[in-house]
């Protein structure tokens, strides 16, 4: 049913408009949040059509033991590998609501004003959303309800827990996210840049994330480690050239040749991280992956609302190779 001029049904309109925009949405949070964007790019946006009660991750815990070197004659071990397990991760979900006052309608009544209404009432919903499932990703209602939503600080916590989180499986070598906190506190910006101190300290992380050729390629910051970041580099360490793999679609500079460091306005204080997008996954269940619902009129008040809501959860499979640095004090 199409919107016509002087029509003040709010459900034509909404029906013209919803299936885009679902799609702008869905689109938008990733180029919004830097770290979704990596993530989509490595192809680990990831859209299960099946459901389920739980998102399984296989993951190497260790090594097999049905390796090695061997000559004429030797009995080799063919008995099952060890050393795999698998992470299962229980789905969360999450919403935004788009409101619409019947009295705005009413004085709002025509297809120009009612779309401009709709359209800001939806840009509104959007950047909400975005914000606080950016919040939630960098763990800064880690402290408070993030309604089962894992965050860096879950995949990648401060210090090595027992368990992974969210997971229950027992940490190994392999299991366990690199943490850089050992007697690299720096208190302010000028120290960061006193003696190479903050290269230095991001040197060590990214080592520590690195095995073979896998190696971190994004780094998230806060705005202060970041500025302080740049006030390191050299004149032409801070331009890049955006033809190449500096075209990412945010702001960022390049660590380590090809490593994005940017920043985030949700990362916890005094923290930043190197990650590995290849070994991190946003998972949506296909049936709520920012599904819009429709406009359902309030049966005690002049209103009507409509729901945005996803389903997912944020996963890893190796742990080993992403890092976090907390000894900043600015």
């Amino acid at each position: 049913m199409a919107y016509t001029a002087g029509s003040n049904d709010l459900r034509a309109l909404y029906a013209t408009t919803k299936p885009q925009l679902s799609k702008n949405i869905a689109d938008g949070i990733s180029e919004r949040i830097p770290l979704l964007e990596e993530i989509k790019k490595a192809g680990n946006f990831k859209t299960v059509a099946g459901g389920g009660t739980e998102f399984h991750e296989s993951a190497i815990v260790g090594d097999s033991a049905a390796t090695g070197g061997y000559s004429k004659g030797t009995v080799l071990n063919v008995n099952e590998q060890e050393g795999i397990d698998k992470f299962a991760y229980t789905p969360a979900f999450f919403y935004s609501t788009i409101y619409m006052d019947g009295t705005e309608l009413a004085m709002n009544a025509g297809n120009a004003q009612a779309v401009s209404l709709l359209s800001a009432r939806t840009e509104q919903a959007k950047a909400s959303m975005y914000n606080k499932f950016d919040e939630y990703l960098c763990g800064l209602d880690n402290s408070g309800d993030q309604s089962g939503w894992l965050g860096l600080q879950d995949l990648v916590p401060d210090t090595a827990s027992a368990t992974i989180q969210g997971t229950g499986v027992n940490r190994t070598t392999y299991t366990k996210a690199q943490n850089n906190v050992d007697s690299t506190s720096i208190a302010t910006a000028a120290a960061w840049n006193t003696s190479d101190a903050g290269r230095t300290v991001m040197t060590s992380l990214y080592n520590l994330c690195s095995y073979g050729i896998e190696r971190p390629t994004f780094c998230l910051m806060t705005r202060s480690i970041f500025e302080a970041y740049q006030i390191s580099l050299q004149q032409n360490e801070r331009f890049i050239n955006p033809g190449r793999k500096a075209n990412a679609g945010y702001p960022h500079v390049t660590f380590m040749v090809d490593m994005k460091v940017t920043f985030g306005d949700n990362v916890l204080a005094g923290h930043f991280y190197m990650l590995n997008p290849k070994f991190i996954k946003m998972k949506v269940l296909a049936q709520k992956n920012f599904k819009m619902g429709d406009f359902i009129e309030a049966y005690d008040q002049d209103c009507e609302a409509a729901k945005i809501t996803l389903g997912g959860q944020f996963c890893t499979n190796s742990p080993r190779y992403n890092g976090v640095y907390t000894g900043g004090g600015f």
